[in-house]
């Protein structure tokens, strides 16, 4: 099967939707499909994705800086015509793709549109979709999660078929040595440490973790906390963690790159996010053989495992605290937390598995 993914900022953006792209790309090319990954190409972009499966082509479309919606539709629709795709998968509607396909109509009923976030984040978006005329024309829609998904029928007045992003388990792999991996980071061996994958925004919940770090040291003062990521409150965090006293217990590390080897040096993850559609580094943290704390916020219902993690009302710091504090003082059952959300996310959330679920809805479209 000919498969035509369009991801335009794949050479901008290093996101979860630019990951799932290249990496639904991949996997679907080891099941044997002929996969084109579609992307805008500015004159000084980086490729940061590596090496692609020997079945995946890319398709680079070098655009005007000016209304590059317009030329982007022309150029999508020529493609369409050109590659003449069995399947297209897209993540938007609104940089062009719509266009395309209205030009194309017979592509419609063979066009997936992902939606990656909840209605009430991006109400526009979702009209958008609804304006478009394209649901009445035969337009698929997966969502990530049944979060997702009941925002859509309220929206759109559609079923979507849920399909959950994926994790690389064979990158994100438990620690054989984490003694050796935190000497080799710079990282102290006495303290238990736990750590936050996130982009630094208020709904993420990072200062509601600050909050409960400053709780949690007063019985605990050997804990760490690791920040991996960037944003526009990082400055305000900062702030936040003097004023709370914490700042010796905090390291900022902004954008890793890849996060695995923070992940394998940590002894339990964080995770107080509101409004998730369905977030990458909790399942990568479970993939990593780690205990949760997570907020009782959806989508982390579907995504965790009961006994692999404790669910916590993120503006009860003292609660948070609590948890943090049991956690630190019996190691052991954190580490058999995390053998279950490793078993977990192998069986449901495998690069492997995700990719057979967009076969078999490919294969009924």
């Amino acid at each position: 099967m000919r498969i035509l993914i369009i991801s335009p900022f794949l050479f901008r953006y290093e996101r979860g939707i630019e990951r799932f792209s290249v990496s639904l790309a991949n996997h679907l090319a080891q099941r044997g499909h002929s996969v084109n990954l579609v992307a805008w190409r500015s004159p000084h972009g980086q490729w940061p994705w590596g090496d692609l499966a020997g079945d995946v082509t890319l398709t680079t479309m070098y655009l005007p800086r000016y209304f590059q919606r317009l030329w982007a539709g022309i150029s999508y629709a020529r493609l369409l015509r050109r590659k003449k795709p069995d399947r297209v998968l897209v993540n938007f509607l609104w940089h062009g793709e719509d266009a395309a396909l209205r030009r194309g109509r017979s592509y419609v009923g063979k066009t997936v549109l992902v939606l990656n976030s909840p209605y009430w984040q991006v109400p526009s978006r979702y009209d958008h979709v609804r304006q478009s005329g394209l649901l009445e024309m035969g337009l698929h829609v997966v969502a990530v999660s049944a979060f997702v998904a009941d925002g859509i029928t309220e929206a759109l007045g559609r079923h979507a078929t849920v399909i959950p992003n994926g994790v690389d388990v064979e990158h994100f792999v438990p620690a054989a040595r984490k003694d050796v991996i935190r000497k080799r980071l710079g990282l102290p061996g006495d303290q238990v440490v736990l750590i936050s994958v996130a982009a630094l925004e208020e709904r993420k919940g990072i200062a509601e973790s600050l909050r409960a770090l400053a709780e949690a040291i007063r019985k605990v003062p050997k804990l760490l906390y690791l920040i991996v990521g960037d944003g526009p409150e990082e400055d305000n965090l900062r702030e936040l963690a003097i004023e709370l006293g914490v700042e010796s217990n905090v390291r900022f590390l902004g954008d890793v790159g890849d996060p695995a080897p923070w992940l394998r040096a940590s002894d339990v993850f964080v995770a107080l996010a509101k409004g998730e559609a369905l977030p990458l580094a909790p399942l990568e943290a479970m993939a990593t053989g780690l205990p949760l704390v997570v907020a009782t916020e959806r989508p982390f219902d579907e995504i965790c495992h009961p006994k692999g993690a404790v669910f916590v009302n993120r503006g009860n710091a003292r609660r948070v605290g609590e948890v943090l504090v049991a956690l630190a003082r019996d190691l052991a059952r954190g580490e058999e937390m995390g053998r279950t959300n490793r078993e977990w996310v192998v069986s449901r959330f495998s690069w492997d598995r995700i990719a057979t679920l967009y076969d078999d809805l490919f294969s009924t479209m």
